[in-house]
């Protein structure tokens, strides 16, 4: 839905849940699967001497004193049948930072002496500057220690053993069981770790999506008889205990969802739309939705619909900030924010009142939880510790929701 130059690549996605049992409501998630980059796992099974027996199927079992342990489990994450393939593609996170412990297993699995100094080096105690340097910052994982340690030929069990899950990725639920009834929308960034390389879901789900995306493969692909296959993304639903649309529609919502953050509002209001569709009492309905994106022209998404619920009064108040237009004071929506802080603020003041925000964790989220406390405080004419509290309340109440993601 946006792509181009000093802006992210943006996926709208449709997922198709007609034979699922998936009851869910806007503001809950789902779970997504994702798989290993298929270089990187074939790179792994390479440098091990694997690739002929990848394909094996074989059985895992705990050993204890050269016994099969009948009292310890095997990690959940870990099949008990499964392949080498399928364990470096959908168990295990190929792309975890070693850990010290790791690289010390590792040093019995070393033939080349000055290698094996090395990794001694970087997994002991007066090493520690050493490893943050060289391993920690930039985050090096299993295949890049094989690959700059060729004698290291660890076994398969250690590999296991020390390597932890590939973690679901969670994304918000972009629309309303209302108006889609057999499917699910999400949004997503085409993301890029600190070292450049592709985010392991975002890319697998573009890789999944590209032939969509270019109607000629799409046509070409009508031919695949396994193509239904290769469209399946394994998915589970995240219910959500507070970031959900309040049982009562009417209830007043302030939103602020900057880039993709919006998409859980974009729900709501689908949501609200849909129900008050044969009303003709929408004015009584008071919804703010702060909205922040890049440029007016290339990365404004949803844009159509969001005029539309503003027009429709669904939206009561859209307001929407550009951070690389020169021409506009408000930068970013904590800067809306204070520019609606009256209005906002005696509206947040109100006991049926609903505050969502969703989005970075690291800045977005915590930059603008500090505006709406120096705007409690200016407003109501209180200290700030008192408007903390406020906020603190109104959590508690759950009336103050964040969905926010690092």
């Amino acid at each position: 839905i946006c792509k181009g130059e000093d802006v992210k690549t943006k996926l709208e996605m449709f997922l198709n849940v007609k034979d699922m049992e998936f009851q869910y409501l806007p503001g809950d998630s789902i779970g997504i699967l994702p798989k290993n980059p298929k270089k990187e796992v074939e790179a792994l099974l390479n440098i091990l001497d694997l690739n002929e027996v990848a394909d094996d199927q074989f059985e895992i079992s705990l050993v204890e004193c050269g016994k099969i342990s009948s009292k310890k489990k095997i990690p959940i994450h870990v099949p008990k049948y499964t392949t080498i393939r399928n364990l470096f593609e959908t168990c295990l996170d190929l792309r975890a930072i070693i850990k010290k412990s790791f690289i010390r297993a590792l040093m019995e699995y070393t033939t080349n002496k000055t290698e094996k100094r090395r990794l001694e080096e970087l997994c002991s105690k007066e090493g520690s500057d050493e490893y943050n340097k060289h391993i920690l910052e930039k985050s090096i994982c299993l295949l890049d220690l094989l690959q700059s340690f060729p004698s290291c030929k660890p076994s398969l069990s250690l590999i296991i053993e020390h390597l932890p899950r590939l973690m679901p990725r969670a994304y918000s639920i972009a629309s309303s069981p209302f108006v889609h009834p057999n499917s699910i929308r999400i949004v997503l960034n085409l993301v890029k770790d600190s070292r450049g390389r592709d985010g392991i879901c975002t890319s697998w789900l573009y890789e999944k999506a590209r032939h969509l995306l270019d109607l000629t493969t799409q046509f070409n692909a009508l031919t695949l008889q396994n193509q239904e296959e290769n469209n399946k993304i394994p998915i589970f639903l995240r219910k959500s205990s507070k970031f959900r649309i309040p049982m009562n529609l009417t209830s007043p919502l302030i939103m602020i969802g900057p880039g993709t953050g919006v998409a859980p509002f974009i729900g709501f209001l689908e949501h609200i739309k849909k129900q008050w569709d044969n009303e003709n009492n929408l004015s009584s309905l008071d919804n703010t939705l702060l909205f922040g994106c890049r440029f007016k022209d290339k990365d404004y998404i949803f844009k159509e619909d969001l005029n539309l619920y503003n027009n429709r009064k669904v939206l009561n108040k859209l307001r929407v900030c550009f951070s690389r237009e020169t021409a506009q004071d408000e930068k970013y929506v904590q800067d809306l924010f204070k520019k609606e802080k009256t209005v906002l603020i005696n509206q947040l003041m109100k006991s049926d009142t609903f505050l969502f925000i969703c989005g970075d964790a690291l800045n977005m989220a915590r930059d603008v939880q500090e505006v709406i406390v120096d705007c409690i405080s200016e407003v109501q004419g209180i200290s700030k510790e008192e408007a903390i509290l406020f906020l603190k309340k109104l959590e508690k109440e759950g009336r103050y929701v964040k969905d926010v993601w690092r």
